[in-house]
């Protein structure tokens, strides 16, 4: 990523591999993997960060946001409940850059009675309090 910075001008941002194992220890606490990240991708212009995927790694990304590249708040096809709690991170932490939440759309059945709504490519302020349908959750079983 660097070397294509330097070498073409090319701004790059980092997804995935804030989650990679290549470049995470696994022995490394968040604090220590933030600032690895850092030192080998000094150059990042954000970083692109999946809430439900990053877990415990979420507090470390939120906690450095001085130090580090813009936050790029992404989803992962949450449903409207999940969707709705990364719209208030995404407003909380990085109100003035653009969040990747629309893969709502590709949701056949949402247990989100009251789902959000977008228009003109943003997600519309949730103005009612969110309703859900408990008959249509599935439990995760490992």
């Amino acid at each position: 990523f660097e070397r294509l910075r330097s070498e073409f001008g090319l701004a790059y941002a980092l997804d995935e591999t804030l989650r990679d194992d290549n470049h995470l220890a696994a022995s490394a606490n968040s604090v220590q993997q933030v600032d690895r990240l850092l030192a080998e991708f000094p150059h990042a212009a954000a970083w692109i960060v999946k809430p439900t995927l990053d877990g415990s790694n979420l507090d470390a990304f939120v906690n450095a946001v001085a130090s580090t590249p813009p936050l790029v708040f992404s989803a992962c096809f949450e449903s409207g409940v999940g969707l709705s709690h990364l719209a208030s991170l995404a407003a909380d932490f990085a109100p003035n850059i653009p969040a990747g939440l629309d893969t709502y759309r590709w949701w056949g059945v949402d247990p989100c009675l009251t789902p959000p709504r977008f228009a003109d490519g943003s997600l519309q302020a949730f103005t009612e309090p969110l309703a859900i349908d408990f008959n249509r959750l599935e439990e995760l079983t490992p």
